[in-house]
């Protein structure tokens, strides 16, 4: 299926050239990069998060669960096999993480199902769910670039703390190999995920603990998985915060208002003049709401004065670009402003603030 043929182009050139049917197969599948398919199939993998949650507290498994789960198991079968004849590469996407996480899954359903067996192991949909979440391309519409990564940050640290959790419940419930004694501790979802989170963040109260080899076998990657990860994660929270402190973010129009954008060599005195113009009284009694101003300055050092210097926050924003740079005006969202002014300091002379004040009204 994935057979390939190479083209000559010239001395030592070659193109890949796949087969007529890799590439229809590839053209069909582009309706699971849909956020509409998106969102189903991570509402699916929460219910399979769910439901070994509901397997855990509860030995009995109505059979309307069943007929759901088997329901989600089919419908990943068949996006596993339209993805996997849509690749490439078929070899890497069948091996990668994600990928297997899904088949143990699917193959856990069938046990349990078969076999009215309590343990599952619905919890590895989790990294379905966060490669699904990251591939929404809505969320670049309801967050800003900044929010947008906390977002997926926040998710991508309680994936993981429920992956373990999930691991060392399982391992801990199953008991540890034969001839090795040990106590059973209480164990469940929640004080697995409780256990996790006590552990990952170094507190350590002690009330829970592995006592199974496998489960300390398991804390141990755990723990060194947990250190590089939220040592990571904390470094890009705090990068996070640091950039939407010095204006790199994205503008979000919530309200969907009208709003202008400014940009050019700025300082006090022609951001004050356009802003008395903009936000004027009696143009916003014509419109019946005032306009936003979005400007754009051209260093940190700029956007801290004069973000520092005017009080209206909400109808007066800065960032950091430059209007030269595409990516600095699609941040901006340039194509949504209803004017553009690309203004000069020289505009604070008296003649050159009539103009501008003419310009204005």
């Amino acid at each position: 299926l994935v057979f390939r043929q190479f083209v000559s182009y010239g001395e030592g050139d070659t193109v890949d050239v796949h087969t007529s049917f890799t590439i229809k197969v590839r053209r069909c599948t582009a309706f699971l990069k849909y956020d509409v398919v998106l969102t189903v199939l991570m509402a699916i993998d929460i219910m399979f998060c769910g439901f070994f949650v509901a397997r855990a507290y509860e030995l009995y498994f109505p059979v309307w669960m069943k007929t759901f789960e088997m329901i989600g198991v089919l419908l990943f079968i068949v996006q596993w096999l339209l993805e996997i004849l849509g690749t490439y590469t078929p070899v890497i996407y069948s091996t990668s993480s994600t990928t297997l996480c899904s088949i143990f899954s699917i193959c856990s359903v069938f046990y349990c199902v078969a076999n009215n067996f309590y343990l599952g192991l619905g919890f590895l949909r989790s990294m379905s769910l966060l490669a699904h979440m990251q591939r929404l391309s809505y969320l670049d519409d309801i967050f800003t670039d900044i929010g947008k990564e906390l977002v997926l940050l926040s998710a991508g640290v309680i994936g993981y703390i429920f992956l373990f959790a999930g691991v060392v419940y399982i391992v801990e419930s199953l008991g540890d190999i034969p001839g090795i004694s040990y106590e059973p501790a209480e164990w469940s979802v929640f004080n697995a995920f409780y256990f996790l989170i006590v552990t990952l963040s170094t507190v350590g109260y002690g009330d829970f603990f592995a006592t199974t080899f496998i489960g300390r076998m398991m804390m141990i990657v755990a723990i060194c998985v947990g250190i590089i990860v939220f040592g990571a994660k904390t470094g890009e929270l705090v990068d996070i915060i640091r950039r939407n402190n010095s204006g790199f973010g994205k503008f979000v129009n919530p309200d969907y208002s009208k709003y202008v954008f400014l940009t050019g060599d700025l300082n006090y005195e022609i951001v004050s003049l356009a802003a008395k113009q903009i936000l004027h009284p009696d143009r916003v009694a014509k419109t019946g709401r005032p306009a936003r101003i979005i400007a754009m300055v051209p260093s940190d050092k700029k956007y801290q004065e004069l973000r520092g210097a005017f009080a209206e926050k909400d109808l007066l924003q800065f960032f950091v670009g430059n209007p030269l740079e595409p990516d600095s005006l699609l941040r901006m969202q340039i194509e949504n402003a209803d004017c553009v002014y690309v203004l000069s300091p020289e505009a604070d002379e008296d003649v050159e603030a009539m103009d501008l004040r003419q310009l204005f009204t």
